[in-house]
């Protein structure tokens, strides 16, 4: 009863900074008054129901909605206030991503007449019978035929009906405004649905000020064929759909059959900010002026709440020395990671999560969160929400919602030059030197970044297949992601020339024999512990022949290696870089050797050749300076295109060829 208790206070705590929140500070006050009680009530529910705050509990609400008699329309109000204040929750990674569907509304009939009484109000009046009698039976039938309001019948006329095609066209219904002025609601038939329900199509028009009766109807009149031309030729939108429902759609017709597993997760966590800045808006309401608003906020400060966490000491109890490494293994983290977690230091939502499901520990008793609340987006973040946006709007005009993207015509942030690290020619021979003292693992991961110049998910993804030691070639044909909530996922590469075969050189080819005799030996070790059997891109199952893996020989987690990385660099004193430096390393060591862009932009699997010139445009401008250097750049260049002589590198690192290699593995089983 207590955590339940608990996890009520933190919720209520939660609902206020959701209403706090700068994304609402033009909201009104009664809107924002709905929000609150409609999510109170929410929250209330779950804790007298003790419910968590997730997909399930969100359905049992809408049941309890349902079964207390209201109709759909009254079940939607209530909770969209609540699916706001979700997405919101998910954006903040206070809960789980979930999927939250709205009650289909469905005509509800209170007062029906019986058959008999039916059959006697269709029987015409008698000959003698006055014209107000006639009228009423008329007016009756009508309603009875085509489901239509009295009002709405009352103002038809003659013209409206096609004896021919046996349709009745509602036209305009008049209507006083606030301000005296008289507008007309036009309504047109656009055929029945396969229920044989009516579609109708309505739009309200205003005749201009100081037109007379007689010529208002006319000018109505006209605007009524022209509507009528615009619903026939399928101009007219559905100009009444919020941007939450046309997201629901997009995600359920487009993104999730056609984007991958891990651009479908950060979009779905997107998805909170642009809900809570425009999804209360009519789609055809929402102007470029709206877009570049929700810009603006984007780069204010507070948007981005970053958390980080530190270890309780309920949870260090549970970790005595001596079992951690262990531990580590469990949880599928890093021993420079679970080293963190005992030092108190900040650790990922991520990593917490997964080392108090290895202990067995709730989460809210295994980490203490800490929230940074004034940080804000950069350009290249906000450019991501555009980039959704726009595919969102352009759906929307391909499905005949809107007539246009607001976002093609809406002035977005521009992209911040992405800051380039490489290693120099120095650097590149200590590193090399030092992998003696990395896991064996990391060592040839480091390596075929650095002399591939592949990316981290495309090495994890390698597997023995993939390579044919007798042409020296490697074949990159997929990579792994992994995705909270779901796991490792294989996809194919980012585009179409990300599939590439690229050429080994001998080194490398000897680099990997040797580090295959040791796998070989870890999976005799392990015995029948050891993982058959992976489940690849498209649900395909096959033999385990991964190249990198866990102690289990399960697939090995790529977001592992990028914190490990700078970690180890700073150990053996060498410069501060993140691991995609190592393929920033690659490129730039290739371009400066002059080899053709072409052949580097293949090797990269870059889409195009301008995105190779646009990233490496200063390696192209140092490359002449480099190259009077005998050295690592010549040598690395024969070295990733598979030269055989290696003398010049050779010399200029101070090792034979092997030496690294026998080094690496003899201080690596030590290590281990």
């Amino acid at each position: 009863m207590k955590k339940i208790q608990k996890n009520a206070a933190r919720f209520d705590n939660l609902k206020q900074d959701f209403l706090d929140d700068k994304k609402y500070s033009g909201t009104a006050e009664a809107t924002l008054n709905g929000y609150r009680y409609n999510i109170t009530r929410f929250l209330k529910f779950l804790s007298d129901e003790q419910l968590a705050v997730n997909e399930a509990g969100f359905k049992r609400y809408v049941i309890h909605l349902t079964d207390s008699g209201m109709t759909a329309n009254s079940v939607n109000h209530y909770i969209r206030s609540v699916k706001v204040f979700l997405y919101w929750c998910m954006e903040q990674d206070e809960i789980a991503p979930l999927k939250i569907k709205m009650v289909k509304a469905q005509e509800t009939i209170k007062d029906v007449y019986t058959q008999e009484e039916l059959c006697a109000l269709i029987q015409p009046p008698k000959r003698e019978d006055s014209f107000v009698v006639w009228r009423s039976w008329a007016i009756i039938n009508f309603i009875l035929g085509t489901a239509a309001r009295e009002a709405t019948v009352c103002e038809m006329q003659m013209q409206d009906i096609s004896f021919d095609d046996r349709t009745i066209k509602f036209r305009h219904l008049l209507k006083a405004k606030k301000d005296g002025s008289m507008s007309y609601l036009v309504r047109v038939y656009n055929g029945r649905t396969q229920d044989d329900k009516i579609i109708t199509r309505c739009k309200t028009v205003t005749p201009p000020a100081g037109m007379g009766k007689k010529k208002a109807e006319k000018w109505v009149q006209e605007q009524a064929v022209l509507f009528e031309q615009q619903v026939t030729n399928g101009l007219v939108l559905d100009s009444d759909m919020l941007l939450d429902d046309l997201i629901d759609r997009w995600f359920e017709e487009y993104a999730n059959k056609q984007l991958k597993a891990k651009t479908l997760y950060d979009y779905r966590r997107m998805r909170g900010r642009i809900s809570a800045g425009l999804g209360h808006l009519k789609v055809s309401k929402i102007k470029p002026a709206h877009v570049m608003a929700l810009y603006d906020n984007l780069e204010e400060r507070g948007v981005r709440r970053d958390s980080t966490y530190t270890a309780t000491k309920a949870l260090l109890k549970l970790l005595p020395r001596g079992t951690r490494g262990e531990l580590a293994k469990q949880a599928g983290i890093g021993q420079d990671t679970m080293r963190m977690v005992y030092a108190g230091k900040n650790v990922s939502r991520k990593m917490a999560e997964k080392v108090s499901a290895a202990v067995g520990l709730a989460f809210s008793k295994a980490f203490v969160e800490h929230t940074k609340k004034d940080r804000k987006l950069n350009n290249n973040s906000v450019i991501r929400y555009q980039a959704m946006l726009s595919s969102i709007f352009k759906k929307g005009v391909q499905w005949g919602l809107i007539n246009e993207n607001p976002c093609s015509r809406a002035e977005h942030p521009k992209v911040e030059e992405i800051d380039i690290r490489v290693l120099t020619e120095e650097e590149i021979p200590t590193l090399l030197d030092v992998l003696s003292d990395a896991p064996p693992q990391y060592s040839v991961i480091t390596q075929l970044a650095l002399l591939l110049g592949a990316r981290r998910g495309e090495i994890c993804a390698l597997r023995w297949s993939d390579i044919d030691f007798e042409k020296g070639t490697l074949s990159i044909k997929r990579t792994v992601q992994s995705i909270p909530g779901i796991g490792l996922v294989f996809n194919t590469p980012k585009t179409r020339r990300g599939k590439r075969c690229l050429r080994i050189g001998a080194d490398c080819v000897e680099l990997l024999q040797e580090y295959r005799r040791y796998q070989k030996a870890e999976r005799f070790r392990i015995g029948s512990a050891w993982v058959r059997k992976v489940t690849l891109e498209n649900g395909k199952v096959v033999d385990n022949d991964m190249l990198f893996t866990k102690w289990n020989d399960e697939p090995m987690d790529p977001d592992i290696i990028s914190p490990w990385f700078p970690k180890f660099l700073e150990t053996h004193d060498l410069p501060d870089v993140n691991f995609h430096s190592l393929r920033h390393s690659n490129a730039s060591i290739l371009i400066a050797a002059h080899v053709p862009i072409t052949t580097v932009s293949g090797r990269l699997g870059h889409a195009q050749t301008s995105t190779t010139l646009n990233y490496y445009a200063s390696a192209i401008q140092l490359g002449t300076h480099l190259l009077h250097k005998e050295g690592v750049v010549r040598a690395i260049g024969r070295l990733v295109l598979g030269g055989q002589d290696m003398s010049s590198l050779v010399e200029r690192f101070g090792f034979t060829a092997k030496g690294p290699t026998h080094r690496h593995w003899s201080a690596c089983r030590a290590y281990l």
